[in-house]
């Protein structure tokens, strides 16, 4: 064959595989085109409907008194139940795995050393204005005084008088059904907020409205079918106001159930306890500590709280009626 011949096949040959190696390419970048869109649709396609959202109002400190029969071991068993695919608690995205991480409600620890057990994804979405933004407190005249006094006991009676009424027992169900003793609440935060403004009662309003919003956005991205939403009590009327007028959600009732004994925690929330305890009383000893973060630690009685907690092992040991005075 004359060499010309061989060099134009050869040249041929190359441009033939520089054409398949395009069109392969081609097709590559067509089929990750089509995934892409399919994905991006596939996203487009959830909506918040799709979603069960629970609220579950937890009680902090009162998880120790043995009366009220709602230990942490309560909500253990709910999440059980539920079987969750997101949790979202009461503590800043900021505050997690950090020092100041023990200044919020002892039972997050509890919960995500459980949800970690379990493989269930945990995200904080508490808001907390900035501690530049601290208020001095407001003096309340003798008669806002007393007016605010009769709501906060009323609240308070709702909870004894159904206690005494039912012998002791119902209390986790009556903290998340009861919708008078929720409205008592909301009567409470709208007087105090209509008296002194909302920066007086931890900007309430805006706190829990940015709650909310963190709690659709950490939604939307995380797509769950069922999440578990675990605040303070006080939070439940208006998170789940905020849901229902924002976003158009109802949320679920929170499954009623049998009371579970209280058993100790295990180890890794032990570790956490004593880690977050050591970190608040290092900061509370740090002279360079900003004043306005020490107080806010000071008035949460978190230090003491955790004590508690740790002395105990996250089993209730402390009885209410003593401390009423009762036998």
């Amino acid at each position: 064959m004359p060499r010309h011949s061989f060099v134009i096949k050869k040249l041929a040959m190359k441009s033939q595989k520089k054409q398949l190696k395009t069109q392969f390419l081609l097709l590559i970048s067509a089929l990750f085109s089509i995934l892409t869109i399919s994905c991006n649709r596939a996203n487009d396609a959830y909506d918040l409907s799709q979603c069960k959202v629970y609220i579950l109002g937890t009680c902090h400190s009162n998880h120790l008194f043995s009366e009220l029969n709602y230990s942490l071991n309560d909500i253990n068993g709910l999440i059980g139940d539920l079987k969750p695919d997101l949790i979202c608690f009461e503590m800043t995205p900021e505050a997690l795995n950090t020092e100041t991480e023990g200044y919020f409600p002892t039972e997050n620890t509890h919960i995500i050393e459980t949800a970690k057990q379990k493989h269930i994804k945990y995200v904080p979405v508490d808001w907390r204005s900035p501690l530049c933004e601290q208020n001095k407190p407001a003096v309340l005249t003798e008669s806002q005084q007393k007016f605010l006094r009769t709501a906060q006991q009323k609240t308070e009676g709702l909870v004894f008088n159904f206690l005494m009424q039912n012998n002791w027992k119902g209390y986790y169900d009556f903290v998340q059904k009861d919708t008078g003793f929720h409205q008592s609440i909301k009567a409470q935060h709208d007087i105090k907020i209509d008296f002194l403004g909302e920066e007086q009662d931890g900007y309430w309003l805006t706190r829990n409205k940015k709650i909310t919003d963190k709690l659709i956005k950490t939604i939307m991205k995380e797509k769950p079918k069922v999440v578990l939403v675990t605040f303070g009590l006080h939070h439940k009327y208006i998170l789940e106001e905020n849901l229902k007028n924002y976003y158009g959600i109802n949320a679920f009732p929170v499954p009623l159930q049998k009371a579970r004994p209280g058993q100790p925690v295990n180890e890794n929330v032990m570790e956490r306890w004593e880690k977050n305890k050591a970190n608040l009383e290092r900061i509370m000893q740090n002279e360079n500590t900003d004043a306005a973060l020490k107080q806010k630690i000071k008035s949460s009685r978190r230090i003491q709280e955790l004590d508690k907690f740790i002395k105990a092992e996250g089993v209730p040991n402390i009885s209410l009626k003593k401390l009423m005075g009762g036998k």
